[in-house]
């Protein structure tokens, strides 16, 4: 049998930008600019929340193998261990 599964979104505008803080404080300000929401979200029952930040800005397909195409792509970290 299916299952209903509530999903949410949230998109904010930076609290602080480069100039106005540190990076740590900027991450700061944004963890506490988005935690009403998440508890909010959580109250309605949303069982996954997604910031709009984590959305995929390029085709999820693999690109060709361009100068350009490999500038904009970004190492990915290794999982921690324990």
């Amino acid at each position: 049998m299916p299952r209903k599964i509530k999903s949410g979104l949230i998109q904010m505008s930076l609290p602080k930008t480069e100039g106005e803080g540190t990076i740590p404080e900027i991450i700061d300000a944004m963890v506490q600019k988005h935690i009403p929401f998440i508890e909010k979200a959580g109250q309605q029952g949303v069982q996954i929340l997604m910031p709009a930040g984590d959305l995929p800005t390029r085709p999820i397909s693999a690109p060709a193998r361009t100068v350009s195409g490999t500038r904009a792509q970004r190492a990915c970290p290794d999982p921690p261990r324990s």
